[in-house]
């Protein structure tokens, strides 16, 4: 059975720079987990989120989950809660 991911608003999908089939793989593994597709939103620089929002960070192998506590000038403080493997 999948968790669920709990959030509130957007959730933010932070691609450093991986290809857009690995963009849309991810975007689906997040909609396995609860995920509203009309709540991702991609960013590429980790600057102008909320805190206290959700964000996925895109690996080669696997998405990680945190929740972020401040993100300030492109530096983000956050926790981690979920690592899913793609």
């Amino acid at each position: 059975m999948i968790n669920k991911i709990e959030y509130d608003g957007n959730v933010y999908l932070y691609n450093t720079g991986y290809p857009e089939e690995l963009v849309q793989q991810s975007k689906s593994k997040l909609v396995e987990y609860g995920i509203r597709i009309s709540d991702i939103k991609i960013i590429d620089k980790p600057e102008g989120i909320p805190d206290g929002c959700i964000m996925v960070t895109i690996w080669a192998h696997n998405l990680e989950i945190s929740k972020v506590k401040t993100a300030r000038q492109g530096s983000i403080i956050s926790t981690n809660l979920l690592s899913i493997q793609l």
